[in-house]
Parts: C-alpha cells; sequence; structure tokens
C-alpha cells in the first residue's frame, strides 16, 4: 500500500514536472521567437537605412573633398598672387635710372606739399639728389635722410608722415586692385 501511494506521488510529480517543463518550454519557445522577429525587424530596418546612410556618408566625403581642393587651389592662387606684388614691388625698384626718378617727381608732384622734408631709401642716395628734387620737383623739398627701406620716398613732418615707399604703393595697389584679381583668377572674368 505504501508503494503504490509512493507511486502516486511520483506520478503526480512526474506529471506536474512534466507540466512545469512543457510550460518553460512554451515560454522558451515564445521569447525565442519574439527575440528572432525583433532581430529580423532589426536587420530589415538596418538593411532599408543602410544604402540612404551610405550615401550620405558618400555626398559628405565628396563634398568635403571638393572643399579641400578648392581650398589648396585658393591657397596656390593666392601664393602666386602675393608673389606677384612682391615681384611688383621688387620691379619698380629696378627701373632704370630713368624711369625710376621719373616715377619719384611724378610722386613728389602728386603729393608733396610745403614744409614737408624727404626721407630716400637709403639705396637710392646716388640717384635721388637734392639737384635731381630741384630741377624736377615743383616745390621745395629737403632731403633729410635715409631710410631703411628697398625703394620710394617718405615725406615727413614734425606731425605726420607720408609713405611714399614702393612696398606701400604696391600694398595700395593690392587694396585696389584685389577685387577685380580675385575676378579674374577665380571667376575668369575681368569685369
Amino acid at each position: 500500500m505504501s508503494e503504490a501511494i509512493i507511486n502516486k506521488i511520483l506520478a503526480n510529480a512526474d506529471t506536474k514536472a512534466k507540466g512545469i517543463t512543457d510550460e518553460a518550454n512554451a515560454r522558451a519557445a515564445e521569447i525565442t521567437a519574439n527575440a528572432r522577429s525583433e532581430v529580423t525587424a532589426a536587420i530589415n530596418r538596418f538593411n532599408e537605412q543602410t544604402p540612404s546612410f551610405v550615401e550620405g556618408v558618400t555626398e559628405r566625403a565628396v563634398a568635403v573633398a571638393k572643399l579641400d581642393v578648392k581650398k589648396d587651389e585658393l591657397g596656390k592662387k593666392r601664393e602666386l598672387l602675393n608673389k606677384a606684388y612682391v615681384d611688383a614691388a621688387s620691379a619698380i625698384n629696378r627701373l632704370p635710372d630713368d624711369e625710376y626718378l621719373k616715377f619719384i617727381a611724378s610722386m613728389l608732384n602728386k603729393y608733396a606739399e610745403e614744409g614737408e622734408k624727404l626721407v630716400v631709401a637709403g639705396r637710392d642716395k646716388a640717384r635721388v639728389t637734392q639737384a635731381f628734387l630741384d630741377k624736377n620737383v615743383k616745390i621745395k623739398l629737403e632731403i633729410v635722410g635715409y631710410g631703411q627701406f628697398e625703394g620710394g620716398v617718405v615725406l615727413t613732418t614734425p606731425k605726420y608722415d607720408k609713405n611714399l615707399t614702393t612696398d606701400v604703393i604696391v600694398g595700395e595697389l593690392v587694396e585696389n586692385s584685389e577685387k577685380q584679381v580675385a575676378r579674374i583668377l577665380f571667376d575668369g572674368e575681368g569685369k
């Protein structure tokens, strides 16, 4: 009798265990199915978004590359432009004496005023002389010194200086012509 009770208890336990196991397996299968479904949905979303993401990244990379090329191109053009202006100042300073002196006389006749004194470029000491000034400049100017600049002159008074050195003149030319030169270089237009 006691064996029958034990067998019945064991049978009930087996039935309960089988029920719990079956329920756990069903729940595990449901969780696995849900997880597979979510993973499949995520993969599908990723696959749908990947082409537009790749396209966006590619477009940005191309845009950045184009900007880099333009920046490099602009840098080279700017370098050439700066060299041209430096060369222009140097060319003025290397003009033959007669042309250079006409240039100096023209500037002095245009900008010099009574009471101003003159500082001449040190390298021009032999060619821009007091005799030259007396003969070629309308107003009386006196040379009071020689400056450490490459070419041109400085008109001076106790209150102000007028810097007519070749570097400053070319600098003014740069300022006044920069937009037009940039348009020619960068747009191919001279308007």
